[in-house]
């Protein structure tokens, strides 16, 4: 008679524990391109460049080409203002406009909006920055190119108004007329500048399906930038996403933000961009034997960067303290749990579950 042994070996698996309010990083991190939302800038020693006034010599219309910025990261592309700097000779009079014109191979075309207006009685005789709004935001068409001109039609060779360049700034292409011909100077500093408003737009996906909560945290990066407004699929925030705050849990987010471009003389162009980083956020503070699902359960190892509080089988003599971040590794089944509960801090735990 032969007797037949069965011996079943226990299954085990071991499973990591994140809890305690624990935030980690999930994927890389996502950068957008950089944008500029102004045609320019202007620095250095304020330069003459033209003498704006009606008859032999002068001058009565100065333009600054410039081409919208284009970006499948842009939307709702407008120009808000535009500036430049004036000082008057004499004692001229009269109303100076400053409009956009369209481009007609590489020379201005045809006016399609006014920007703003002065009367030039106003002007001084230093040179000055001068800002100018239209009524409403004008619609630009991205990677057009466009002109700002500057025109004055009144005035005398003893009476005129002046506008300046600097020694510094964008390489462009101005031109200059005093009738319907145009001169045209290729390579040349900007003699206006503009602003865009704009909206940035990033397209974030996160597909995550596990216990933690997602989390985004959104570093904006800029100069001469305002920031207008933000939103998170359609709904507008106080302050830019942080790891700390909950958002919607969806597989997908929408970043906008809506800027304008605010550099005056002497600033370097503006520009804005931004980067964001998933997280996942691990706010649970307690796991038990019956969650694991096994009949016996054993810590391996315990990890975390800050300070900890990790207390065993509620049991306060077993409490586990470090004062900062520390790793504490255990013998395999050594140190049996069946509930362990983050007093404070947060962290890693290595768990054996024997099935």
């Amino acid at each position: 008679m032969t007797e037949l042994i069965i011996v079943s070996k226990p299954r085990l698996r071991f499973v990591k524990w994140v809890g305690g309010g624990v935030y980690k990083q999930y994927l890389a991190q996502l950068s957008t391109p950089t944008i500029y939302p102004a045609t320019g800038y202007l620095s250095g020693t304020r330069t003459a460049w033209r003498n704006l006034y009606t008859g032999s010599g002068g001058t009565t219309r100065a333009a600054t080409q410039f081409t919208a910025v284009q970006s499948a990261s842009v939307q709702n592309l407008r120009l808000v203002r535009a500036w430049c700097t004036l000082a008057k000779s004499g004692s001229p009079s009269g109303t100076l406009y400053v409009r956009l014109y369209s481009d007609n191979n590489n020379v201005p075309g045809s006016s399609l909006a006014t920007i703003g207006s002065l009367s030039v009685t106003s002007l001084t005789t230093s040179p000055t920055e001068y800002t100018f709004t239209p009524a409403s935001p004008i619609s630009l068409t991205q990677g057009t190119k466009y002109w700002i001109v500057v025109e004055y039609s009144g005035g005398s060779s003893s009476n005129y108004v002046i506008i300046y360049t600097g020694t510094s700034g964008n390489l462009t292409i101005r031109a200059y007329s005093s009738d319907t011909t145009w001169t045209v100077e290729s390579n040349t500093i900007c003699a206006s500048v503009g602003h865009y408003s704009l909206t940035m737009v990033q397209t974030v996906d996160f597909v995550y399906s596990g216990v933690a909560e997602k989390r985004l945290k959104v570093i904006p990066d800029s100069g001469s930038t305002i920031i207008n407004e933000r939103r998170l699929n359609g709904q507008s925030l106080s302050g830019d996403p942080v790891e700390t705050q909950s958002i919607p849990q969806t597989s997908q987010y929408i970043i906008e933000y809506d800027v304008t471009g605010n550099n005056m003389w002497g600033t370097v162009a503006a520009w804005f961009r931004w980067t964001t980083t998933r997280y996942l956020y691990y706010a649970g503070s307690s796991i038990t034997l019956d969650q694991l699902g096994g009949s016996e359960a054993y810590v391996a190892r315990v990890s975390s960067g800050n300070a900890f509080h990790l207390r065993i089988d509620d049991n306060p003599d077993a409490d586990l303290i470090t004062s900062g971040g520390a790793t504490i590794t255990f013998e395999p089944g050594t140190l049996p749990f069946r509930k362990l509960e983050w007093v404070s801090g947060g962290g890693e735990v290595d768990i054996l579950v024997v099935e």
